[in-house]
């Protein structure tokens, strides 16, 4: 018993000496002495704007993944010296910001250590320098900055590839499709975007960003005036539903959804901003576990406030399979 003990109490020691070894190593090999460590939902892109570096130089300078998803709390990250920052607009090249800040390529790949020697490696709504880090900001730079900083957008809205998410800006430039695994702050990241913008040209994403749905195409970058608003008129006209729609479908409905193969009452709702509660008091032949949906049939995803009744109804009513013999 004793022995294990003295065991134990040595094994944590080593571990705790080994995580101070760490932090002291990260520390020593810092040429810029300027370190910090990761705190519980930090992202690659807030560290870096926090402390006016390149998200780049993150990833070079402490060997992370290019899309920092193996960033975890209480990591130490060695940190370079501030600088004049100038957003990377989408297709930019080195040569393209040299130009336009009035700078040298050769300065910009001295200043900027991380980019590669084709500068390929530069994503859109990053950041790089462009003045020697480690200088007060100058006037001029400062206002180069100022002036560029609205380049970081989309200048152009491209049609979405595919099925966007209930609410996503229609003012985008550039899409994003969720896979599997896929979690806000990765892709916060990989595509150089502040997380509350992200959420913001998103709003079906909720604030603990755990509904992202696979397949589904989000915006990444808007242009400028994504959030601007327009005068539109509303009208109280029901739509018609497309396609054949199950037994007891409510008529009035101002917006329709014709299933796919795959889908699933909680993929809809996500999809539309929708409860699953809702869907089946529009759609009251759904079974509470959603089994029977049936593909290529006309569901209603957006209708009138149903009040005092539940999806569940115990009047039986001829079903779709039966009228049609399926």
């Amino acid at each position: 018993m004793i022995i294990i003990f003295a065991v134990s109490v040595l094994s944590l020691l080593t571990q705790s000496s080994a995580t101070s070894l760490n932090i002291d190593l990260a520390a020593e090999d810092c040429l810029t002495n300027r370190t910090y460590t990761t705190r519980s939902g930090d992202t690659c892109a807030r560290i870096a704007r926090a402390h006016r570096v390149p998200r780049g130089s993150l990833v070079w300078l402490n060997d992370v993944q290019s899309d920092c998803s193996d960033l975890r709390a209480g990591q130490p990250l060695c940190i370079q010296e501030s600088c004049d920052l100038c957003p990377v607009f989408r297709g930019a090249t080195c040569v393209e910001i040299a130009q336009a800040t009035e700078i040298g390529v050769d300065q910009l790949f001295a200043w900027n250590e991380f980019l590669n020697e084709d500068c390929t490696n530069l994503l859109a709504g990053d950041e790089v320098c462009v003045a020697e880090p480690g200088l007060s900001p100058t006037p001029t730079t400062t206002f180069i900055t100022a002036t560029l900083r609205v380049r970081g957008y989309a200048t152009e809205i491209v049609d979405p590839p595919g099925t966007v998410p209930r609410g996503t800006t229609p003012r985008c430039g550039q899409y994003y499709q969720v896979k599997s695994g896929d979690y806000c702050n990765s892709i916060s990241d990989r595509f150089s975007i502040d997380l509350d913008l992200f959420k913001a040209i998103n709003p079906s994403i909720n604030g603990e960003c755990t509904n992202l749905v696979p397949g589904l195409y989000y915006c990444v970058s808007p242009t400028v005036d994504w959030n601007q608003t327009t005068t539109t008129t509303v009208t109280s006209a029901y739509n018609t539903a497309p396609a054949p729609t199950p037994s007891g479908t409510t008529s009035q409905c101002y917006e329709w959804y014709v299933v796919q193969s795959g889908d699933s009452c909680n993929r809809i709702a996500s999809i539309y901003g929708i409860s699953v509660h809702d869907l089946r008091l529009w759609n009251p032949s759904l079974k509470e576990d959603c089994s029977n949906l049936r593909p290529g049939l006309a569901y209603c995803i957006r209708g009138e406030a149903v009040t005092g009744k539940s999806p569940a109804s115990s009047i039986a009513r001829p079903t779709w399979e039966a009228l049609h013999g399926g």
